[in-house]
């Protein structure tokens, strides 16, 4: 990956074509996790594409590629998000209606997936972004600090959060029915 970076940064048009084939997929999916909105999902991904044609030749060390971009992905993504106004702990989700059964059968079930997609959504961007980033993504507490432009302590601090958040959540979920 980084002789392409190395080409596309001196200009190699297909050198950045293949960088886009690679990424694409890794880039659309981010997105889908960050954004509510599927149009929004859409104009990102087209922005986030040109900004790394754009910042390329800026672009100092070619081995931290993957972080510059993860950083381009989640700034794109925050320009698009809806300004929060409530905290963390004042947010409910809405309640799924005649949801019943076992906890065990909801596991299974698309409807819980589909219950935690939106309770993520629903997480302020402050908790969202770095649960997104350390539990879905899996990236390690040091890089979501450096993509993020804050401290270790403090992504670990968000990710909490949401995850407390989230478990509240999917616990009245499986208790509901």
């Amino acid at each position: 990956m980084e002789e392409l970076v190395k080409r596309a940064k001196e200009g190699d048009f297909s050198a950045f074509e293949e960088i886009f084939l690679r990424e694409k997929d890794y880039v659309y999916s981010l997105l889908l996790r960050l954004l509510d909105h599927e149009e929004d999902v859409k104009d990102a991904f087209q922005d986030v594409f040109i900004k790394v044609y754009r910042g390329l030749p800026k672009l100092k060390n070619t081995s931290s590629f993957k972080n510059w971009l993860y950083k381009i992905v989640v700034n794109t993504a925050r320009n698009y998000m809806k300004p929060e106004s409530i905290s963390l702990e004042e947010i409910k989700v809405e309640k799924l209606a005649d949801i019943s059964g076992d906890p065990h059968r909801l596991l299974e079930n698309k409807k819980l997936r589909e219950f935690l997609e939106r309770a993520i959504k629903k997480l302020p961007e402050k908790y969202r972004i770095p649960f997104v980033l350390r539990d879905i993504e899996k990236l390690p507490v040091k890089e979501i600090a450096e993509i993020l432009g804050i401290s270790e302590n403090l992504v670990k601090v968000r990710v909490h959060r949401a995850r407390m958040f989230l478990r509240e959540e999917v616990s009245g979920f499986l208790t509901e029915g």
